[in-house]
């Protein structure tokens, strides 16, 4: 949620975007995961950033956390733009859960494809 929120402009296509990733990548049901975005909606990002990515650090593969990467870039671009808040908070996320930045740059190249 913190990515779509970090243009200050949440459009109802972000949120949609967050559901089904997380729905198909989770097999969780969408009112479930509803629930879960409201809680988490209601979280402080600064508060569980830290915390979250420590998690991600101790639990998830590398090349789990290179999809968790590229679905980033896929809500960022949702609104078919990406703003300069979208672009620091999924670098900050990289470094975070140790990323480097050409993987930064080549999960935004597998997601968006200029025409």
């Amino acid at each position: 949620m913190a990515c779509s929120k970090a243009d200050f402009d949440e459009g109802p296509e972000e949120e949609k975007a967050i559901v089904e990733i997380l729905r198909d990548t989770l097999k969780v049901a969408t009112t479930t995961l509803e629930s879960l975005l409201q809680m988490a909606d209601a979280e402080s990002e600064d508060e569980n950033l830290a915390d979250i990515t420590d998690l991600v650090n101790e639990y998830v593969y590398e090349a789990d956390r290179h999809f968790l990467l590229e679905n980033l870039w896929r809500v960022a671009y949702t609104d078919g733009r990406l703003d300069k808040y979208e672009q620091l908070f999924i670098e900050r996320i990289a470094s975070l859960i140790q990323l480097t930045a050409d993987d930064v740059v080549d999960r935004a190249h597998q997601v968006w494809k200029p025409a």
